[in-house]
């Protein structure tokens, strides 16, 4: 089955899903399953593939996240990128997480209920005060206990054809409640890197006048600096 078939058959499962219209879910999603295995066969490179195999890509995913960290003073952080075969996220760069947050959070798609997720879903920053007050975080709340975050904020990283990148998440060890500035400046920084991540991505694609990679990762957010965790 030629590759346009096959993700026309992709996203007309995923709407069929999301929208609850399937009338039959399980066959639908196996439907989904088979789609998507002869869709990776066809695809001989994925985003995620390429994102792990480019150390230049890797390097300003990690720049970026130290940034982000500090605008936002939080205690953790993740960049994951997105794939759109896949529908999926994966871990692509990290810090202070340990193996049992790594391993939870190894692919994260649109039907989780994480905050990653549903700024992957909404294209929208996603804010979780407190974990433990949040009922959809119910079945990732023993993942947060052992990895010691309570608050999380996400943002999407939106290309400039309006392709998603990936997401930008730092976390933090106390509940918290999240100005309108801190959404804006995590949200505005993550804008500012995708340029050069997407560069990576798509090197075909640039556009004249667009930074490099160095330079997006060296450009700093000029917002002021949200206020310290509570």
């Amino acid at each position: 089955m030629e590759r346009a078939i096959l993700k026309g058959n992709i996203a007309r499962y995923h709407n069929l899903l999301e929208s609850g219209q399937a009338k039959n879910r399980s066959v639908v999603m196996q439907l989904l399953a088979e789609a998507e295995r002869e869709l990776r066969e066809l695809e001989t490179v994925s985003t995620h593939d390429l994102a792990r195999t480019d150390s230049i890509f890797r390097a300003i995913a990690e720049t970026a996240l130290d940034e982000a960290m500090r605008l936002t003073r939080a205690h953790f952080g993740t960049i994951q990128v997105y794939d759109d075969v896949s529908r999926t996220l994966v871990i692509l760069a990290q810090r202070n997480f340990r193996k049992p947050f790594l391993d939870h959070f190894a692919v994260v798609t649109v039907f989780d209920s994480s905050a990653c997720a549903r700024a992957l879903v909404d294209k929208k920053a996603a804010l979780i005060e407190d974990v433990d007050a949040d009922p959809a975080f119910a079945p990732h709340r023993h993942v947060a206990r052992e990895a010691g975050f309570r608050a999380v904020i996400s943002a999407p990283m939106i290309g400039p054809r309006g392709n998603l990148i990936g997401i930008l998440s730092t976390h933090f060890s106390q509940p918290r409640q999240f100005a309108p500035d801190e959404v804006a400046a995590l949200t505005n920084y993550a804008t500012s890197v995708t340029l050069g991540l997407d560069r990576r991505l798509t090197p075909d694609d640039e556009v004249d006048g667009t930074p490099s990679p160095s330079q997006a990762v060296i450009g700093r957010h000029t917002a002021p600096a949200p206020r310290s965790p509570d």
